[in-house]
């Protein structure tokens, strides 16, 4: 079985797929965009020399790079779901997306507890991302007749418009 450190490949296989599909994401990007090279070169060795940094550390340092993903999250979710308060609607966000990370940190914190024990880092991480996620999905429930009503009323705009 491939392991690192303590990790069995289940638990960290599908963030290597996630990253090479990322690759494959920004490789296109910068081809539509006909990124210059010396771009492509600064940024892909920037990327090089953090990942060879972070395994220079010492090991009791790795669950703070975990932890470093926490502002990361917050800045995502947090202004979504005060514009959603706000508007007392989801506008055109779709539900499916986090309903279903949802359902992946549940199997994750549950993948974690099982696989590998009470690795706060990571069980930290996916417990508020779960919350977060589980917050737009309730506010979907909540405003759903009011985007309904929003959504309708932007149809029709557009619809009358042309």
């Amino acid at each position: 079985m491939c392991t690192i450190d303590r990790y069995p490949f289940s638990c960290y296989g599908e963030n290597v797929v996630i990253l090479l599909q990322n690759f494959a994401i920004i490789g296109l990007l910068w081809r539509y965009n006909k990124t210059p090279l010396p771009e492509i070169v600064g940024v892909g060795s920037l990327f090089v020399v953090m990942t060879l940094l972070q395994f220079q550390l010492p090991q009791a340092f790795w669950p703070w790079l975990i932890y470093f993903n926490i502002p990361c999250m917050v800045g995502a979710y947090v202004p979504q779901i005060v514009q959603n308060a706000r508007a007392g609607s989801t506008g055109q966000l779709a539900l499916l997306p986090p309903g279903l990370r949802c359902a992946g940190c549940m199997m994750r914190i549950f993948t974690t507890l099982t696989q590998i024990g009470k690795d706060w880092a990571l069980l930290v991480n996916f417990g508020l991302s779960l919350v977060l996620n589980a917050i737009l999905v309730l506010q979907g429930w909540v405003y759903r007749d009011a985007t309904a009503r929003e959504n309708a009323q932007d149809q029709q705009q557009a619809t009358t418009s042309t």
